[in-house]
C-alpha cells in the first residue's frame, strides 16, 4: 500500500471518529438539554404547587378566624386569595401539555366554587349569623377545602416524583455521555499512534536502506539490489536506484571508452604528423620522376597511380591532422563546399566500400560562406555523415543539399521580436535504417545510442548540438520511421562582420516525424 493511500485512510478514519464523537456530543447535549429543561420546568411547577398549597393553608386557618369571630382575619384571607390566584395564573402559564393544562383548569373550577361558597359563609358571618356560618362551613366548604388541598398534593408530589425522574435520568446520562467520550477519545489517540507508528515504520526504514545503497554507490558499488517492496513510492525509487546504479556502470565503461578515444585521437594526430613527412618525401619523389620521364615511357602510368595514390593519402592525413588540431572557436567565413568536400575525403573509403551514391543538390545556386568555426563545423559534418554512412550498411544513397532561407524563430529572448535572419541550411538524408518515433527525442542527448555496445558512445550528436549553440544554429532531426531513411538539418547563419557571443542553453530542439 502506497504512502499517499495510507496518509488518506489515516486522515479519512481519524476525520470519521472525529465526527461520530463530535454528532454524539451534540445528539447527547441536545438530549441532556431536554431533559434538564423538562426537570426544571416539573420542578418549577411542584414549587408552585408547594406555594399554593401553603397559601391554601394559610387562606383555611383565616377563614375558621374570622368564622370563629376574629375579623381582622378577613383582611388576610383577601391577600391570600389575590395570591393564590396569580399562583394559579402562574401554573396555568407555565403548564405545556394538554394534561397540565387540563389539571390546572380543573384546580382553577374548584377554586372558582370554593371562592361562591367562602362569599355566603363571609355575608353570613357580617350579618351576627355565625351559627349559620359556622355550620356551613363544617358541613360542606372544609370538606372541599380539604378535598382542593389534597388534589393540589396530590399533583405537587407527582411533579415531585416526575422531576426526580428527569434529574436522575439527566444524571445518568451525562455520565454515559462522558465514557462514551473518553472512549471515543481515546480511540481516536490510538487510532492516530498508530498510524502515526505506522507511517514512521513505512518511511524510516526503507529510507536507511535508500540511504546505505546511496552511500555504497558513493563508495563504487555500481550494482545494487533493493529489498523494497512497499510502500509504492518507496519501491519505485528503489527501482529507479538500481536503474541508476546500472546506468552509472554503463557511464564508467563509457567514460573510460571516451579516455580511450581521447587518447587514441592524439595518438592519431601524432601518427598522421609522423606519416605526412615522409608522404611527402613520395610524393616529391613521384613529381621528380614523372618531370623527367618520356610521355610515351609505359612505365609514366605506374608513376602516376603513385603520385595519385599519394596524393591522396595526403588529403586524407591532412583532414586527420585538422580533425585532431585544438578544439577552440575560431570564428570566421568559412566555405561550406570546400568543409563538406574535406570530411567526404575522410570518409570516402568507408563510403566506396560500402556502394553508397553521393548527391549534391545545391538547386543550382552558389553556397555563401557562412560564420563559423572551421574545426568545429567540420566535425559536425563528419559527425552526421559518418552515423549516415553507418546506417547504410548494404548500401544506399547519401544525399548532401543546401539552400539560404530566413528562420524567425532562433531568437534566445522569447520576448523580444526578431524580425527574421538569413540562414544557410545543410540537409544530409540518407537512406538508411531511420530511426524509431521512440528514439527520436533522445538522438541528442549525451550517450545515447541505438548501436551495438562497442560501435559508438552515443556523444556524437550531443556534441554537435552543443557546437551548434555556440554557433547560433540549430539541428534537428526527423525520419519517418524504421527502414525510412533519416534527415539531419544543420542551420548555420550567414557571414557576420560581429563575433558570436556565448549564448546560454537553449531548450532541446523540436523533432519531427
Amino acid at each position: 500500500m502506497s504512502i499517499k493511500i495510507r496518509l488518506i485512510l489515516s486522515y479519512a478514519v481519524i476525520i470519521a471518529l472525529t465526527l461520530f464523537l463530535g454528532i454524539v456530543l451534540i445528539g447527547s447535549s441536545r438530549t441532556l438539554r431536554t431533559q434538564y429543561a423538562a426537570y426544571e420546568r416539573n420542578r418549577e411547577i411542584h414549587d408552585l404547587l408547594s406555594d399554593i398549597n401553603q397559601t391554601q393553608l394559610r387562606l383555611r386557618e383565616a377563614l375558621e378566624s374570622y368564622v370563629a369571630g376574629n375579623r381582622e382575619k378577613k383582611d388576610e384571607y383577601v391577600v391570600q386569595e389575590i395570591k393564590l390566584r396569580s399562583l394559579i395564573t402562574q401554573w396555568q402559564k407555565t403548564a405545556i401539555f394538554v394534561e397540565e393544562l387540563n389539571q390546572a383548569a380543573q384546580y382553577a373550577a374548584r377554586f372558582r366554587a370554593f371562592g361562591s361558597s367562602v362569599e355566603l359563609v363571609f355575608n353570613l358571618a357580617d350579618q351576627g349569623r355565625s351559627a349559620d356560618a359556622d355550620k356551613m362551613l363544617k358541613d360542606s366548604l372544609l370538606d372541599a377545602m380539604e378535598a382542593t388541598e389534597n388534589y393540589s398534593k396530590s399533583l405537587a408530589s407527582e411533579k415531585k416524583q416526575t422531576s426526580d425522574q428527569y434529574w436522575a435520568q439527566s444524571k445518568h446520562y451525562a455520565q454515559a455521555l462522558t465514557l462514551l467520550s473518553v472512549l471515543l477519545l481515546m480511540a481516536i489517540i490510538l487510532a492516530a499512534i498508530g498510524f502515526a507508528i505506522n507511517l514512521y515504520q513505512s518511511i524510516c526504514e526503507p529510507l536507511a536502506i535508500l540511504q546505505d545503497a546511496l552511500h555504497s554507490v558513493g563508495e563504487g558499488q555500481w550494482r545494487l539490489k533493493l529489498n523494497i517492496t512497499a510502500p509504492l513510492e518507496f519501491a519505485n525509487l528503489a527501482r529507479c536506484v538500481e536503474v541508476m546504479s546500472e546506468s552509472l556502470s554503463r557511464y564508467e565503461a563509457k567514460v573510460l571508452q571516451m579516455d580511450r578515444m581521447s587518447s587514441i585521437g592524439t595518438l592519431s594526430g601524432g601518427v598522421a604528423h609522423e606519416i605526412n613527412n615522409p608522404l611527402s618525401g613520395v610524393l616529391g619523389q613521384a613529381q621528380l620522376l614523372l618531370e623527367k620521364m618520356d610521355p610515351n615511357d609505359p612505365k609514366r602510368s605506374h608513376v602516376e597511380k603513385i603520385e595519385n595514390a599519394a596524393q591522396r593519402c595526403r588529403k586524407i592525413v591532412r583532414g586527420l591532422l585538422d580533425f585532431s588540431r585544438p578544439s577552440d572557436y575560431n570564428f570566421a567565413p568559412v566555405n561550406v563546399v570546400e568543409t563538406i568536400q574535406s570530411v567526404l575525403a575522410l570518409c570516402e573509403a568507408e563510403i566506396t566500400s560500402l556502394n553508397i551514391k553521393l548527391i549534391w543538390d545545391s538547386k543550382g545556386e552558389p553556397v555563401p560562406d557562412v560564420w563559423a568555426s572551421a574545426g568545429h563545423l567540420q566535425q559536425v559534418i563528419l559527425n552526421v555523415i559518418t552515423n549516415a554512412v553507418h546506417s547504410m550498411p548494404k548500401g544506399g544513397s547519401l544525399t548532401i543539399a543546401s539552400r539560404v532561407v530566413r528562420q524567425k524563430s532562433l531568437s534566445i529572448d522569447p520576448g523580444r521580436e526578431d524580425a527574421g535572419r538569413q540562414m544557410v541550411e545543410l540537409d544530409i538524408i540518407d537512406s538508411g535504417i531511420g530511426i524509431d518515433a521512440e528514439y527520436l527525442p533522445h538522438i541528442f542527448e549525451p550517450f545515447f545510442t541505438t548501436k551495438e555496445p562497442g560501435r559508438g558512445t552515443g556523444l556524437g550528436l550531443s556534441i554537435c548540438y552543443t557546437i551548434m549553440q555556440k554557433h547560433q544554429g540549430l539541428i534537428t532531426a526527423h525520419s519517418a520511421g524504421i527502414g525510412k531513411g533519416a534527415r539531419i538539418v544543420v542551420s548555420l547563419p550567414l557571414q557576420s562582420p560581429e563575433p558570436v557571443p556565448e549564448l546560454p542553453q537553449r531548450p532541446k530542439p523540436r523533432f519531427q516525424i
